[in-house]
């Protein structure tokens, strides 16, 4: 019981740290909002990952249902997924797609609901699975089509022309790539009639995929509030300082925090002076200005900017 109690300490604390990026997240555009939404389902599950290890010998019976209510979570995982792998490759019938898949969900659904997708849950000696159902090729079939078409439409974007299009697509392959491998070796297993579960992996796997894409450098996926921005910011400039052999005037220190906040900001804002004053609650004027003190230009002109050259 011991090693149950461990599993689910893992999942609370994954469903804590997807809790506290989501809860800075500003909502900006259809990528942010397909990440948030992934981000919200993997918290659920992670959540429900915890009671069904914690409950699990104190009530076999409440462990079983939670069991169905992660299947169905999982089902919507897929249909999230694949919204957000569309959407960062711009794959055609994006709807489609979500149409199809949510159909798919639905009757994973109504299989939980009337009993015939798990028959109950056991231990397997290091970790918990359910026992399958006679309706339970169709929540496997769902795993395996949601790998496919999100792996199919990733490859796809990563060769593109468009840069930003290839860039997304590579970052969300990458980061999405130890859920699909997990998914896809354990339903793999079952299908071989193999006792397989995820066990801790899925939320170290969920919480490496939503780290990956917060760290998208370009901001696509995901844009902090201003507070914790700056956090970050003044994080950065105090290791450069930290590590840097020329010591710093008040007046250096302040020009140094200024260069770091415009550039990092520009950036998130794809070098819009004006989304960037908005996000440093200030006005256009004041960020163009700085621009030209400076001598900092879009580096999509291809000019090398002193700023570029000391932010390094």
């Amino acid at each position: 019981m011991d090693t149950f109690y461990y599993l689910s300490l893992i999942a609370l604390i994954a469903a804590l740290l997807k809790t506290a990026i989501l809860a800075q997240v500003v909502n900006r555009s259809k990528l942010t909002s397909a990440f948030m939404l992934v981000t919200l389902v993997l918290i659920l599950q992670n959540i429900t990952e915890f009671f069904i290890f914690f409950t699990f010998g104190l009530s076999d019976q409440l462990a079983s249902q939670l069991l169905g209510f992660y299947y169905v979570l999982v089902a919507l995982l897929a249909v999230v997924l694949v919204s957000l792998a569309l959407t960062a490759a711009e794959a055609p019938n994006i709807q489609l797609y979500r149409y199809f898949f949510g159909a798919i969900a639905i009757v994973v659904t109504y299989y939980t609901l009337n009993g015939n997708l798990h028959l109950g849950i056991e231990s397997n000696g290091y970790s918990l699975i359910g026992v399958p159902g006679p309706a339970y090729i169709v929540f496997q079939a769902l795993l395996l089509a949601m790998v496919v078409i999100c792996t199919y439409w990733l490859w796809r974007g990563s060769i593109s022309s468009n840069v930003k299009i290839a860039h997304r697509s590579r970052l969300t392959m990458f980061a999405a790539l130890p859920i699909f491998a997990t998914g896809l070796f354990v339903t793999i297993l079952k299908l071989a009639g193999f006792g397989a579960s995820t066990g801790g992996v899925t939320p170290l796997a969920s919480t490496f995929f939503v780290w990956i894409l917060m760290h998208d450098e370009r901001g696509d996926f995901v844009v902090f509030k201003l507070k914790w921005i700056r956090v970050w910011f003044y994080s950065r400039l105090a290791l450069k300082i930290a590590f840097s052999k020329d010591s710093l005037s008040m007046k250096d220190f302040k020009e140094e925090t200024e260069k770091t906040i415009l550039l990092e900001a520009l950036k998130l804002c794809d070098y819009n002076m004006s989304a960037a004053a908005r996000l440093l609650e200030t006005s256009h004027s004041s960020v163009s200005r700085k621009v030209k003190r400076y001598n900092y230009e879009d580096p999509l002109n291809k000019t090398l900017s002193k700023i570029i050259e000391q932010s390094q």
